[in-house]
């Protein structure tokens, strides 16, 4: 039992001196370990693999970054908290109005060390990682440059910094899926050469009283267009009231059937179809395409400015091979650009374009018939008067839609 007693005091002895040591080990002061809750700094740069996964995929935004006047913009994903500061030239990137990082135009520092290089749908993204000194602080940060060639083929390059401490690998992976796209442009709508096709010449525009020379005269601006622009093209119309798509497939009055009859005749390129005010309507597309296919003419979507969006969506989404020329669209972004909106439709029961509204569809007809800009002066149809009622189309005229707004733009 003596022995007994003797083993348990001393495996005591043995606890109470391990608790003590672990005691004072505590109260020591010791820094080689971090504190509950706390993650230790990380003062050397790691490489782009070797990120933690911070945030979420959807946690982030586009923003459009131009160099100089550039008709083009570089798109890309950043973190939805982070706000962009500046005016023009460098752009400071904050998170929590601390500044983590720039974007601007210059060169990669000459203590950065390249990480991964690759080429994304023409866009040169080269990542560097590397300690820099910023604010008096010395600490590791991660450069991407972004090399490409805007619209008119002129070299720009786009850096972007950020703090080491403020990347993740969903970021990273966002930073590497750059794309570029026109600020304004003319060649952002289907390519119809009637140099394809048939090969016939002459282009029919089909549609409710929104075609008709006592609303939009929408062919007569076009046929000034073609003239002026000394282009070859026939332009004809047909115009029905109140008609719509499935009017024109299968309504058996004399009137339609006539219509079917021109569609079919073979004697144009391209049909311009407007007309799109129900279900009934998207399905009857099928049997409008029957009658241009049989004579190798082509079926083009021409929404007008009260047709629906989602009958619009649905037609493309059911027909993939159906181009369409969205005049609505067209005449809606210019609103939305801060175009009056009584300046394209008409104070009436229908809101019928005007004038100006038919030169905005006749300007997109012709963009995609040749492939550039009509010309700006030398015509005039009714009340289009050049140039002075089309003076509050500003740059469009003669440059094309602005694709993304200028207010959205970070110029470099």
């Amino acid at each position: 039992m003596n022995i007994f007693k003797r083993m348990l005091a001393f495996a005591l002895c043995l606890v109470l001196a391990s608790t003590a040591f672990v005691a004072c080990k505590d109260d020591s002061g010791d820094t080689d370990a971090p504190s509950d809750g706390e993650t230790p700094a990380i003062t050397e740069p790691i490489t782009p693999d070797k990120l933690p996964t911070d945030r979420k995929s959807s946690a982030f935004k586009t923003h459009d970054f131009a160099v100089g006047d550039s008709n083009t913009a570089l798109k890309l994903m950043l973190p939805m908290d982070w706000r962009i500061s500046g005016e023009t030239g460098q752009r400071a990137l904050l998170e929590d109005d601390a500044k983590i990082g720039v974007v601007c135009v210059g060169e990669v520092d000459g203590n950065m060390t390249l990480a991964t290089d690759e080429t994304v749908q023409g866009i040169s993204v080269k990542t560097y990682i590397g300690k820099l000194t910023r604010s008096e602080t010395n600490e590791p940060y991660y450069q991407v440059l972004y090399a490409f060639q805007d619209a008119k083929g002129t070299s720009c390059s786009v850096l972007v910094e950020i703090k080491q401490s403020a990347m993740d690998s969903t970021l990273m992976q966002w930073l590497n899926r750059p794309t570029t796209e026109m600020i304004k442009g003319y060649k952002d709508i289907p390519t119809l050469s009637l140099n394809e096709g048939n090969g016939k010449t002459k282009i029919l525009i089909l549609g409710n009283s929104f075609v008709s020379p006592n609303h939009s005269a929408i062919s007569a601006i076009l046929e000034e267009m073609i003239e002026v622009g000394e282009q070859e093209c026939e332009v004809h119309w047909y115009s029905l009231g109140y008609a719509t798509v499935s009017k024109y497939a299968s309504d058996t009055g004399e009137s339609f059937t006539a219509a079917r009859n021109r569609i079919s005749s073979g004697e144009y390129n391209l049909v311009l179809m407007c007309g799109l005010y129900g279900s009934s309507d998207v399905s009857a597309l099928k049997d409008i395409q029957k009658l241009c296919v049989k004579t190798g003419t082509r079926l083009v979507l021409l929404p007008a400015h009260n047709e629906g969006e989602t009958h619009i969506s649905n037609a493309l989404l059911r027909y993939d091979d159906l181009p369409c020329l969205n005049w609505k669209q067209e005449i809606d972004r210019l609103i939305n650009a801060g175009v009056a909106r009584n300046l394209f439709c008409k104070d009436d029961a229908h809101s019928h374009s005007t004038n100006l509204g038919g030169y905005v569809g006749a300007h997109l007809i012709y963009r995609a018939l040749f492939g550039e800009l009509p010309p700006t002066e030398g015509y005039a149809y009714g009340s289009i008067i050049q140039p002075t009622l089309i003076a509050p189309l500003g740059d469009y005229v003669t440059e094309g839609l602005q694709l993304i707004p200028e207010s959205e733009i970070n110029r470099l």
